[in-house]
């Protein structure tokens, strides 16, 4: 028979395994957004040495105003992105705390689950303490 605690428990279980998923794939998306940080800051950098031609080499002025135009793009997309990766950075605290929520949760309800059980079992071994003490005396009176 399944009982409240079981049933509580098995939903808190599905909830605990729901948030790990979560927070795996925030993780990879983490993960995902500092691997694009890094490009964008490799292409800043590069496009700084474009616009750093050292002497003997000219770049005429519109090429100079794309690459700094072309930096400035990269460096907005770079400040999005650090806002991004901060935004799931602080849903992974948020489900890394919803998880220890659930986990505690899960302790409660085992440990009341554990204590029905224990129950059931006092019951079963009181009843079957009488029926034996009942059979006992009905053989005592037959005797006597």
């Amino acid at each position: 028979m399944m009982s409240a605690w079981k049933t509580l428990l098995s939903l808190e279980s599905y909830k605990a395994d729901d948030i790990r998923s979560n927070i795996s794939k925030l993780r990879l998306e983490i993960s995902n957004v500092a691997e694009q940080i890094k490009k964008l800051e490799e292409l800043i950098f590069d496009y700084h040495q474009i616009a750093s031609i050292t002497e003997g080499q000219r770049l005429d002025s519109y090429k100079i105003y794309q690459t700094f135009n072309l930096i400035s793009q990269l460096e907005s997309g770079r400040s999005q992105l650090y806002l991004t990766q901060e935004k799931l950075h602080d849903q992974l605290r948020q489900n890394q705390s919803r998880l220890a929520s659930a986990e505690r949760e899960k302790l409660k309800y085992r440990k009341l689950q554990s204590r029905a059980d224990n129950l059931v079992k006092l019951k079963t071994l009181s009843k079957d303490q009488m029926e034996m003490d009942d059979i006992a005396l009905r053989r005592f009176k037959k005797i006597s």
